[in-house]
This record gives C-alpha cells, sequence and structure tokens, in this order.
C-alpha cells in the first residue's frame, strides 16, 4: 500500500475507495478497526495537495470516512476561493 499515492487528477473519492478497497485485500486477516487505521493512515499520508493533507491531519478525524468528507470540504472550498478571486 505504502506505493499507492493520490495519482494526478484522481478524485478524492476515487482515491478513498482504492485505499479502502487495498487495505481490505492486503490486511483481510486484522479485524476491521485495525484495517480502518491503516485506510485513514494510508489515506491522510499520500494525498497529492499538501495542503489537505495537513488540514485532515490537524482535524484529527478518527475514521476514513470522515477524513475524506473533510478533505471533500476542504476542496470545495478552495474551488470556491480561486473562483471568487477570479470574478473580482
Amino acid at each position: 500500500m505504502k506505493t499507492r499515492l493520490q495519482k494526478t487528477g484522481e478524485s478524492l473519492q476515487e482515491y478513498a475507495s482504492e485505499v479502502k478497497r487495498l487495505a481490505n485485500l492486503a490486511f483481510s486477516d486484522h479485524p476491521a478497526t485495525v484495517r480502518e487505521a491503516i485506510s485513514l493512515q494510508h489515506f491522510v499520508d499520500d494525498l497529492k495537495d499538501g495542503e489537505v493533507q495537513k488540514a485532515v491531519r490537524m482535524a484529527d478525524v478518527q475514521d476514513l470516512k470522515s477524513a475524506h468528507l473533510y478533505a471533500l470540504k476542504l476542496e470545495a472550498t478552495t474551488q470556491a476561493s480561486h473562483r471568487d478571486h477570479q470574478s473580482i
């Protein structure tokens, strides 16, 4: 899993789904709580956008779903902010 980074152009949804799939395959003999912790760690560690990665890490999210939703909110806020600046 350590070689699986978020690809350029890959949506957060695609990336989160792939991280979860890989964790379930690689750690199928571990409890769900362990797979969840591993998924969360890899998702955050390998986010392409360093600012999103830092913010998600600081948010102290507890699971992959929460990290994914938080990253989506950050992404949407950033895009809206860019649009606002371009329209001025």
